[in-house]
């Protein structure tokens, strides 16, 4: 299989209406028959200012899929509020299929600035990283939103051999872009150039998809996008529109990117696991090293 069908559903949820959400994403991935896989934005359940509601609306994966789709349907990736075993809430990024949780990401970096409160409202994730297997030739890694303005969660996915990088965002739409952009908001760029750099970097395809809608006078920018491994934009959706992405990956082009910049193939892991101990317990240097600073 050395193709894969994805199309990335872009759309406003209702803040605190579960079921509205469900019924509106079930009718989405029935109308993806094709797709391999059907991506929504991160909390696509619940809408994302959820103050003291997030209790409410948090659910646990030990009871499967909230999502009910007929058998043989495309796998699906969305965000939603997750009720551990702990009994703490989750925002987590799932992928499920014919009813079944097949992988799950917990949210590592919780923004609490400016008009995010997500360090009050969720326990971070603390396992890091897992890419996981859809099928026998595509193995996809996940992260939600602020994970990706973390390098080093890319990084770690990239040597575990993802092919691509699934990233369910909300980003607000913030400030006035520059005379001529195409953009309606200038924060749109960075993400931009984050997705661009990452899928570059490491020869990946990077999936971003974005909510749209108004909650609480915040407006959410919507423009997902797709980059290819080259780091070219190849799929773009318009901001503060619902929308649909629908995309052919290639695995051909993962080892033509690689063929041509090599980066993945000299990533020294060990290394990088060395001065990271260096770093975080000072005197750890074994005796060998070499003499200098």
């Amino acid at each position: 299989m050395t193709h894969l069908k994805v199309t990335l559903v872009q759309f406003a949820p209702e803040r605190r209406n579960v079921n509205a959400n469900l019924m509106r994403m079930e009718s989405a991935v029935a109308a993806s028959p094709g797709a391999d896989l059907v991506v929504f934005p991160e909390l696509a359940l619940t809408g994302y200012l959820l103050g003291g509601a997030v209790q409410e609306v948090a659910l646990p994966l030990s009871d499967g899929s909230p999502l009910a789709l007929e058998p043989g349907s495309p796998a699906v990736a969305f965000g939603m509020v997750e009720r551990g075993s702990d009994q703490l809430v989750y925002n987590t990024g799932v992928v499920a299929r014919d009813g079944a949780v097949v992988a799950a990401h917990r949210k590592i970096y919780l923004p609490t600035y400016g008009m995010f409160d997500e360090g009050r409202l969720f326990a971070p994730g603390r396992q890091g990283v897992r890419p996981f297997d859809l099928t026998p030739d595509w193995k996809i890694g996940l992260l939600v939103c602020e994970d990706l303005w973390h390098p080093a969660l890319a990084y770690l996915h990239a040597i575990q051999e993802a092919d691509v990088i699934v990233v369910m965002a909300a980003p607000p739409g913030r400030g006035l872009p520059e005379e001529g952009d195409r953009n309606e908001f200038a924060s749109t760029e960075p993400w931009e150039l984050l997705v661009r750099a990452t899928a570059f970097l490491h020869g990946v395809y990077v999936l971003l998809a974005c909510r749209t809608g108004v909650e609480g006078g915040v407006t959410f920018s919507g423009g997902s996008m797709v980059a290819d491994p080259t780091g070219t934009i190849v799929a773009r959706a318009p901001e503060m529109e619902d929308a649909r992405l629908e995309v052919t990956l290639d695995k051909e082009a993962i080892r033509r990117a690689r063929a041509s910049f090599s980066h993945l193939r000299d990533e020294d892991p060990n290394l990088v696991q060395r001065e990271i101990q260096r770093i975080v317990s000072p005197g750890s240097e074994p005796a060998d090293t070499l003499d200098g600073p």
